[in-house]
């Protein structure tokens, strides 16, 4: 990405959310941008025990029940996604009776709602169960060994 393009997004965001990013998502970026992004917050003043502070502040804050924020750190900076339902199988509901047949009988797509938090990564909505979810030591080296 653009070094000025990627500025200009750290610059609409306001410290509580950079204090987020820097916890939750520096460590997903490749380096070369983990380090341009370290080196941005650090001249912004979001030290790690700055943003430690930061986010202290934000948890204790009550938040107005309008507003659709993360619930993890609060921001407004949501991704939001009609994705093509693909996880219909042991599902109940009526909802998902009818995707199902919509699908298989009328080759029709289902879409639902995917939000995911662009400030810390924490998915809101995930109709596909896609949410990258973190494996102990021993199920890593079992898909190894499996692989």
């Amino acid at each position: 990405m653009d070094s000025n393009k990627l500025i200009n997004i750290l610059d609409s965001y306001e410290d509580f959310e950079l204090a987020f990013l820097r916890k939750y998502k520096l460590d997903t970026y490749l380096k070369e941008t983990s380090e341009f992004v370290l080196t941005y917050l650090n001249k912004r003043g979001i030290t790690e025990r700055k943003a430690k502070i930061l986010i202290e502040e934000i948890n204790k804050k009550k938040i107005e029940a309008q507003d659709f924020r993360c619930p993890r750190c609060k921001s407004k900076k949501i991704r939001q996604e009609e994705v093509e339902w693909t996880n219909t199988a042991y599902q109940t509901g009526i909802a998902d009776e009818v995707a199902i047949i919509d699908g298989v009988y009328l080759n029709k797509t289902t879409y639902k709602k995917q939000e995911v938090c662009n400030i810390c990564g924490y998915w809101i909505s995930d109709p596909n169960n896609e949410k990258p979810q973190k494996r102990s030591f021993l199920e890593k080296l079992l898909n190894i060994i499996l692989d």
